[in-house]
């Protein structure tokens, strides 16, 4: 048997798949689900602690494999996984014939997967061309992603990433940039690592023209430290996305690098995109959300705005003056649109822009 399968996770997929539970004993569960004017039931446990446990989850999920048309161990994978996508990295090279690899490559490899996804992550909360350090948000997704069961027999790591409820952090109206963020960080580093091939890397500028920052500087030496050289690791990288939580369009789902084609090319491309020196200040442009007044202290009144930034897909906080105040006011009430230039900040759990200017409304 491959690992100890978590009753909850077994409870949820049978909730999901339609199947009713009821009482029986103390330590068991009756469970049914009417199929073609056929009535199925099975016993299955109801706690962990019971000495045949894990024989009985063989037989339970056996008999669902059957009745679901679906491989055993897919199967198994699929209800241990439930609210997590799986990354798959497969490593092959001329070094791993022979059944072994190197410790210290392996070690840097999963260093390196690590940052890729950290910064893959960096991406999806705000585009740029490379960071001098990761968004706290990117850190925290990293840090409750985990190992799943490797594959027997293979170099193969598998990544469980975790969604919607398995989250940890509170993801309100202010945070909705985080949905799903695991899912699209994946997504993202699968679709530029397609899209590498087809990029030309001839022409600098042209290169830059065209480049839709899909992969950041920070995920491209990422990913040409893992090759190592052009006789180095090739890598392949699948999806398996968490059937629970529905897909709200068609995801990728496999790219693989092959170190000897790819390898010059994705460092060419971390060298084009590290000497892109991108502006702190940006201008932001949506809809007064919301107007409040802070005591500074006991002669002094701070004006506060939130807007709601489509672009950025997240509400940004800043303070005004006296006199921009009543633009806003007016703003908010005729719900026009208005634009604001700044830099913009991650602070605690809200994005601040900070020292705004030539905030106006727009007609």
């Amino acid at each position: 048997m491959v690992s100890r399968l978590r009753l909850e996770s077994l409870k949820r997929y049978l909730r999901l798949t339609g199947w009713v539970t009821r009482d029986y004993t103390l330590k068991l569960l009756k469970i049914h689900k009417q199929i073609a004017e056929e009535n199925l039931e099975m016993i299955i446990p109801n706690t962990e602690d019971i000495l045949d446990y894990n024989s009985r989850i063989k037989d339970i999920i056996q008999s669902l494999s059957v009745i679901d048309n679906k491989e055993f161990e897919s199967l198994y994978e699929e209800i241990a996984n439930i609210g997590y996508d799986l990354m798959k990295i497969r490593f092959d090279a001329t070094k791993t014939e022979e059944g072994t690899i190197p410790l210290g490559d392996f070690v840097g490899a999963i260093n390196n997967v690590k940052t890729m996804i950290m910064y893959g992550a960096c991406s999806e909360i705000q585009t740029k061309s490379q960071y001098r350090k990761p968004f706290d948000d990117a850190k925290f997704l990293v840090d409750n992603c985990e190992f799943a069961q490797t594959e027997f027999g293979s170099f193969v790591i598998s990544i469980r990433v975790p969604l919607g409820k398995t989250y940890l952090v509170p993801i309100d109206e202010d945070n909705e940039y985080l949905k799903d963020l695991g899912r699209k960080t994946i997504a993202r580093l699968i679709e530029g690592i397609n899209e590498v091939e087809q990029v030309s890397i001839e022409d600098e500028e042209a290169f830059r023209e065209g480049y839709d920052k899909k992969l950041n500087k920070n995920v491209c030496e990422a990913i040409s430290h893992i090759l190592q050289n052009e006789e180095g690791f090739n890598v392949e990288i699948t999806a398996k996305w968490d059937n629970t939580l529905p897909l709200e369009t068609e995801l990728p789902n496999h790219s693989r690098i092959e170190a000897r084609s790819l390898y010059q090319k994705f460092n060419k491309i971390a060298s084009y995109l590290k000497k892109i020196h991108e502006p702190e200040e940006i201008t932001i442009t949506g809809n007064i959300k919301k107007l409040e007044t802070q005591d500074k202290d006991l002669q002094t009144e701070k004006k506060l705005i939130t807007i709601d930034v489509p672009s950025l897909k997240r509400k940004v906080y800043l303070y005004i003056t006296e006199q921009e105040h009543i633009s806003a006011c007016n703003a908010y009430r005729d719900k026009a649109r208005v634009q604001v230039t700044g830099t913009l900040n991650k602070k605690t759990q809200h994005w601040c822009l900070d020292n705004p200017s030539n905030l106006r409304i727009l007609s």
